[in-house]
């Protein structure tokens, strides 16, 4: 079984930190005139009014609170910033540097996978005097230097910090999207979030975390590469998400592992563990050796190289060679090389990460768990199960519901210990999380329930 290591990283929107700006002397403003202006006019700061979900009352939300973060004007007169900082906002307003007002936004589009999200505003003609930002249109090199704008805390004036690209990968986001990731030690602090890294005079991406404990000037951005997948996707209206591949795989790195497959030295790639599916017709099995990409070798730590100094996971070819919600391998089998087509696909639903997602969020209420419940049916439910009129048992499920359940969705799924244990499992989501119409079920004790909704926190 693949293990993996979980190294915190802090969200820079909503902590308490100090940061100081650094002003470059008069004499660099001057020597540049054209440059520093158009680039500070297009940073904005973000003011959101945030309702986040409550798990523990999900027929409900927390008490609002205020957050600052930052932005950058982009073409089609809208402001990407980080989706962390707009995703549970009831209100959002910017304020360009040096202003005096704020301008109602909305938001257009949010990518919570990859963290980011457009700002469209009521007011267009903010964008006439506050152009976009040109974007670099490939990755920076290690050591390019590398300047940070944002509104961090510590100060209510922009700030600009200074440092330079010191590594590129490409890693894990938010479960269970990736992408590229440029860490720079220029100062990262809470409120630089959505802020641009400008690179000579293009910005190379977008400000987003730095890494918690004892660590020091290890600050992260999103790449414009992945700034850019984003803007397309959301092209016709829509967020459809990144495509990428779900099966477990293990590395060639154990000689013991190549023996027991059989290998010549010369096959290196990534092991199948486990394929995502199981059916006859999906192309990967169990001890299939991935080689290739499209043309792109793979080595036996699962990497690609990009340029001299530069290799990445090869899931990275997977955004980039997907056509059709399908990808071109290379597979060895029992020894042969095979060529196949992969399908990926940007949908791997998972029951806390789509709860923690939406707005009203369906959630726990009484009992082991309950699915689908709002505040307005809470009284005339729990009446009915007092009265105990019928009860059904469905794949280890026990349901209740109102008469008018099918109608509205107002239901009280009430699930034994082994049902949880699937419902917390992406593979078993299509076969319990799912609507059950039936009538009530006698009321759960006080005590029971009790014990239940604290136990919550250990999911």
């Amino acid at each position: 079984m693949t293990s993996f290591k979980r190294i915190a990283l802090v969200s820079i929107g909503f902590l308490s930190s100090f940061n100081v700006a650094m002003v470059p002397p008069a004499a660099a403003r001057s020597a540049e005139p054209d440059r520093a202006p158009a680039i500070e006019n297009s940073v904005v700061k973000v003011f959101a009014t945030m309702r986040y979900p409550d798990p523990f009352k999900p027929w409900t939300k927390q008490a609002p609170s205020d957050v600052t973060a930052s932005g950058v004007v982009i073409e089609g007169k809208r402001i990407l910033t980080n989706a962390h900082v707009v995703l549970y906002a009831t209100q959002v307003q910017i304020q360009a540097n040096a202003a005096g007002d704020k301008v109602p936004a909305t938001v257009l589009a949010v990518a919570p996978g990859i963290d980011l999200a457009v700002l469209q505003l009521d007011d267009a003609s903010f964008f006439d005097t506050h152009p976009p930002v040109s974007r670099a249109s490939k990755l920076p090199q290690i050591k390019d230097a590398v300047l940070a704008y944002g509104f961090p805390t510590g100060g209510n004036s922009l700030s600009i910090t200074k440092g330079i690209v010191s590594r590129i990968e490409f890693v894990a986001y938010n479960y269970p999207v990736s992408g590229l990731r440029i860490q720079v030690d220029a100062a990262i602090n809470p409120g630089n979030s959505g802020g641009p890294a400008i690179a000579g005079d293009k910005m190379i991406g977008l400000a987003f975390s730095k890494l918690g404990g004892d660590t020091q000037n290890i600050g992260y951005i999103i790449p414009n590469e992945e700034v850019d997948l984003f803007l397309k996707d959301i092209a016709d209206g829509r967020y459809d998400g990144k495509p990428a591949m779900y099966d477990e795989l293990q590395t060639l790195e154990n000689p013991a592992l190549r023996e027991f497959l059989k290998l010549d030295k010369s096959v290196e790639g990534m092991v199948v563990h486990r394929p995502d599916k199981t059916d006859a017709s999906y192309p990967l099995k169990e001890w299939d050796v991935l080689t290739r990409i499209g043309d792109t070798p793979i080595d036996n730590q699962g990497m690609v190289k990009l340029d001299r100094d530069l290799r990445v996971s090869f899931a990275y070819l997977i955004q980039r060679s997907a056509n059709d919600g399908r990808v071109p391998m290379t597979i060895v089998r029992a020894g042969k090389p095979m060529q196949i087509q992969l399908p990926v696909s940007a949908q791997h639903p998972t029951l806390v990460t789509d709860f923690l997602l939406h707005l009203r969020p369906a959630g726990v209420f009484d009992g082991d768990l309950a699915i689908g419940l709002q505040l307005r049916e809470q009284r005339r439910l729990t009446a009915n199960l007092g009265r105990g009129e019928k009860s059904a048992d469905h794949a280890g499920v026990r349901s209740a519901g109102c008469r008018d359940g099918r109608t509205r969705g107002h239901l009280l799924a009430l699930l034994s210990a082994p049902a949880r244990q699937r419902l917390f499992e992406p593979r078993g989501i299509g076969g319990v999380f799912r609507e059950w119409h039936a009538r009530a079920q006698p009321q759960t004790p006080r005590g029971a329930a009790a014990r239940s909704q604290g136990s919550l926190h250990h999911h």
